[in-house]
């Protein structure tokens, strides 16, 4: 359970004004979160879990094939995209 101390701490550091309700529901929170985090310590990593088979993350392509867009430019240059301010004055 996290301190009333910690609390204050904590909210200074995040530079929150918290009333009491707020610093009741925030001290909540934390200490589900905290006993959430002794549950990680504690759970077993050590196997290797597969969720799926290796053959299903496999792509079937071809290993010279290209899966992405042709080269090529895709917008006009970019001089031709701006207006030509001797044009706009003369008008």
């Amino acid at each position: 359970m996290i301190s009333q101390d910690e609390l204050t701490q904590l909210a200074a550091l995040a530079r929150l004004a918290l009333d009491e309700s707020e610093r009741a529901t925030l001290a909540h929170d934390l200490d589900l979160i905290l006993d959430y985090v002794d549950q990680l310590k504690q759970a077993d990593f050590s196997q290797k879990v597969r969720p799926f088979p290796p053959k299903v993350l496999r792509l079937n392509l071809k290993e010279s094939e290209n899966v992405l867009r042709e080269d090529g430019e895709p917008h006009p240059p970019v001089a031709s995209r701006q207006f030509k301010v001797k044009a706009v004055f003369n008008n």
